[in-house]
Protein backbone atom coordinates (compact mmCIF):
# COMPACT_ATOMS: atom_id res chain seq x y z
CA UNK A 1 0.00 0.00 0.00
CA UNK A 2 1.65 3.44 -1.07
CA UNK A 3 1.00 6.13 1.15
CA UNK A 4 1.09 9.99 0.53
CA UNK A 5 4.52 11.65 2.80
CA UNK A 6 4.08 15.24 3.15
CA UNK A 7 7.06 17.27 3.13
CA UNK A 8 8.10 18.40 7.40
CA UNK A 9 8.59 21.78 8.62
CA UNK A 10 12.07 20.96 8.71
CA UNK A 11 12.28 20.04 5.03
CA UNK A 12 10.52 23.16 3.99
CA UNK A 13 12.69 25.58 6.03
CA UNK A 14 16.27 23.39 4.86
CA UNK A 15 14.78 24.16 0.76
CA UNK A 16 14.81 27.41 1.58
CA UNK A 17 18.30 28.06 3.45
CA UNK A 18 20.17 26.28 0.47
CA UNK A 19 21.22 29.97 -0.72
CA UNK A 20 23.10 30.18 2.00
CA UNK A 21 25.40 27.45 1.75
CA UNK A 22 27.71 28.89 -0.50
CA UNK A 23 28.47 31.64 2.38
CA UNK A 24 28.25 29.22 5.37
CA UNK A 25 30.72 26.80 4.10
CA UNK A 26 30.87 24.15 7.20
CA UNK A 27 28.37 26.62 9.29
CA UNK A 28 25.57 25.15 6.80
CA UNK A 29 25.25 22.01 8.65
CA UNK A 30 24.57 23.66 11.73
CA UNK A 31 22.78 25.75 10.45
CA UNK A 32 20.39 22.48 8.92
CA UNK A 33 20.94 20.95 12.34
CA UNK A 34 19.37 24.19 14.41
CA UNK A 35 16.67 23.85 11.88
CA UNK A 36 15.70 19.79 12.26
CA UNK A 37 15.84 20.59 16.24
CA UNK A 38 13.47 23.42 16.46
CA UNK A 39 11.86 21.11 13.93
CA UNK A 40 11.53 18.70 16.83
CA UNK A 41 11.53 21.13 19.90
CA UNK A 42 14.09 20.72 20.97
CA UNK A 43 14.71 24.40 21.64
CA UNK A 44 18.19 24.85 23.30
CA UNK A 45 19.75 22.54 21.08
CA UNK A 46 18.93 24.51 18.39
CA UNK A 47 19.79 27.53 19.95
CA UNK A 48 23.49 26.05 20.59
CA UNK A 49 23.55 25.61 16.53
CA UNK A 50 22.79 29.12 15.80
CA UNK A 51 25.25 30.93 18.70
CA UNK A 52 28.28 28.60 16.97
CA UNK A 53 27.33 30.01 13.49
CA UNK A 54 27.34 33.43 15.05
CA UNK A 55 30.19 33.06 17.08
CA UNK A 56 32.14 31.57 13.20
CA UNK A 57 30.60 34.97 11.22
CA UNK A 58 32.84 36.83 14.02
CA UNK A 59 35.96 34.90 13.96
CA UNK A 60 35.76 34.92 10.18
CA UNK A 61 35.87 38.67 9.99
CA UNK A 62 38.36 38.77 12.85
CA UNK A 63 40.62 36.57 9.92
CA UNK A 64 39.58 39.11 7.38
CA UNK A 65 40.10 41.96 9.53
CA UNK A 66 43.86 40.67 10.64
CA UNK A 67 44.68 40.37 6.54
CA UNK A 68 43.79 43.81 5.49
CA UNK A 69 44.29 45.83 8.89
CA UNK A 70 47.71 46.50 9.39
CA UNK A 71 47.27 48.18 12.98
CA UNK A 72 45.01 45.43 13.89
CA UNK A 73 45.35 44.55 17.44
CA UNK A 74 44.39 41.18 18.10
CA UNK A 75 45.17 40.99 21.96
CA UNK A 76 42.48 43.59 22.68
CA UNK A 77 40.11 41.42 19.98
CA UNK A 78 40.89 38.27 22.35
CA UNK A 79 40.33 39.83 25.47
CA UNK A 80 36.89 41.08 24.76
CA UNK A 81 33.84 39.90 25.28
CA UNK A 82 31.35 39.38 21.76
CA UNK A 83 29.62 42.99 22.49
CA UNK A 84 32.95 44.83 22.02
CA UNK A 85 34.44 42.06 19.76
CA UNK A 86 31.42 43.32 17.08
CA UNK A 87 32.48 46.80 18.10
CA UNK A 88 36.18 45.97 16.83
CA UNK A 89 35.03 44.14 13.35
CA UNK A 90 32.26 47.15 12.77
CA UNK A 91 34.13 48.36 9.63
CA UNK A 92 34.26 44.46 8.48
CA UNK A 93 30.69 43.23 9.20
CA UNK A 94 27.17 43.87 8.15
CA UNK A 95 25.36 46.76 9.79
CA UNK A 96 22.68 44.59 10.82
CA UNK A 97 24.93 42.45 13.41
CA UNK A 98 26.73 45.32 14.67
CA UNK A 99 23.58 47.24 15.19
CA UNK A 100 21.79 44.31 16.41
CA UNK A 101 25.00 42.86 18.40
CA UNK A 102 22.89 41.99 21.54
CA UNK A 103 21.73 38.91 19.09
CA UNK A 104 24.21 36.44 20.69
CA UNK A 105 22.99 37.56 24.34
CA UNK A 106 19.73 36.34 23.15
CA UNK A 107 21.63 33.05 21.82
CA UNK A 108 23.75 32.88 25.03
CA UNK A 109 20.19 33.27 27.41
CA UNK A 110 18.43 30.85 25.61
CA UNK A 111 21.50 28.31 25.48
CA UNK A 112 21.38 28.85 29.77
CA UNK A 113 18.23 30.31 31.25
CA UNK A 114 15.53 29.76 28.95
CA UNK A 115 13.04 27.01 29.05
CA UNK A 116 12.79 24.58 25.67
CA UNK A 117 9.88 26.45 24.83
CA UNK A 118 10.83 30.05 24.98
CA UNK A 119 14.14 28.77 23.15
CA UNK A 120 11.36 27.50 20.44
CA UNK A 121 9.37 30.99 20.95
CA UNK A 122 12.32 32.81 19.68
CA UNK A 123 13.49 30.72 17.42
CA UNK A 124 11.85 31.80 14.53
CA UNK A 125 12.92 35.80 14.91
CA UNK A 126 16.85 34.98 15.65
CA UNK A 127 16.84 32.56 12.60
CA UNK A 128 15.36 35.31 10.77
CA UNK A 129 18.29 37.78 12.08
CA UNK A 130 21.15 35.32 11.07
CA UNK A 131 19.68 34.87 7.57
CA UNK A 132 19.69 38.82 7.21
CA UNK A 133 23.33 38.65 8.54
CA UNK A 134 23.70 36.34 5.27
CA UNK A 135 21.91 38.09 3.25
CA UNK A 136 23.82 41.08 3.47
CA UNK A 137 26.92 38.97 2.93
CA UNK A 138 25.54 37.42 -0.15
CA UNK A 139 24.91 40.90 -1.13
CA UNK A 140 28.28 42.14 -0.90
CA UNK A 141 30.18 39.05 -2.63
CA UNK A 142 27.32 39.85 -5.28
CA UNK A 143 28.53 43.44 -5.18
CA UNK A 144 32.16 43.02 -5.35
CA UNK A 145 32.31 40.80 -8.43
CA UNK A 146 30.49 43.45 -10.32
CA UNK A 147 32.86 45.81 -9.28
CA UNK A 148 35.27 43.59 -10.61
CA UNK A 149 34.09 42.67 -13.79
CA UNK A 150 33.68 46.55 -14.24
CA UNK A 151 37.25 46.92 -13.64
CA UNK A 152 38.20 44.49 -15.57
CA UNK A 153 35.41 45.72 -18.68
CA UNK A 154 36.81 49.10 -18.58
CA UNK A 155 40.55 48.23 -18.09
CA UNK A 156 40.75 45.66 -20.91
CA UNK A 157 38.12 48.27 -23.15
CA UNK A 158 40.84 51.02 -22.78
CA UNK A 159 43.89 48.88 -24.01
CA UNK A 160 42.03 47.89 -26.77
CA UNK A 161 40.91 51.38 -28.21
CA UNK A 162 45.08 52.24 -27.19
CA UNK A 163 46.06 49.79 -30.14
Amino acid sequence: MFTWAYPSIADLQLHKIKKYQSILKNDYRDFSKAIRLNSQEIGAGSFVYLRRIFENLIEETRQIALEQNTDWDNSVFEGSKIDQKIKLLKDYLPSILVENRKLYAILSKGIHELTEQECLDLFPKVQLAIELILDEKIHQKEKQMKISSVKSFVSATIEKFKS
